[in-house]
């Protein structure tokens, strides 16, 4: 591995790229607990990671995606907060729903059809509740209508059939 680093280096080197090796982290994906050589950028030896966060994506050793989904979770809930008076207003139930289609989903589905075929079942039913608490919160609804019920009200596919529709989109795009 340590070969395959130099001779990135040295291709960087000729190319007006620069690797801030005290940013750079490494990380190995598989099931076992083996820990890898260290690997030196320069001087500069790269630490293993468990977990990385790269493109807003966070990546564990294994590809569970659960941190990824717990992280995106909070990140909609703490969204959702100072929009309060936006969602109160009585006055704007279109603006409410566009608001949620294009602001807070946006945030749920983050790069979705990347990770979501790697998503198990704790994972699913924590975004999928993000997803109806943002919603409820937007219609202003409680908790009395059912699951299915919210969809119908918000005239909307739920998060389940929109990430299904968007990974199949972008795996046929992937295979073209």
């Amino acid at each position: 591995m340590q070969q395959a680093v130099d001779s990135l280096t040295g291709w960087y080197s000729c190319w007006p790229f620069s690797i801030n090796e005290r940013k750079t982290l490494a990380i190995v994906f598989s099931k076992g607990p083996e820990e890898p050589r260290e690997i030196l950028i320069g001087t500069e030896e790269i630490p293993w990671q468990r977990l990385v966060i790269y493109l807003g994506i966070t990546l564990d050793k294994r590809l569970h995606m659960l941190q990824h989904i717990r992280r995106t979770s909070g990140i909609a809930g703490n969204h959702r907060h100072p929009l309060a008076p936006i969602l109160g207003n009585q006055h704007l139930p279109p603006c409410r729903l566009h608001l949620f289609s294009a602001f807070l989903r946006p945030i749920i589905a983050y790069v979705a059809p990347a990770w979501c075929s790697l998503m198990g079942a704790a994972a699913r039913c924590i975004l999928n509740t993000t997803d109806w608490k943002s919603l409820r919160t937007t219609l202003r609804l409680g908790w009395k209508p059912g699951n299915a019920a919210l969809w119908e009200i918000a005239n909307m596919p739920p998060l389940d059939d929109v990430l299904r529709e968007r990974t199949i989109r972008f795996e046929r795009g992937a295979a073209s």
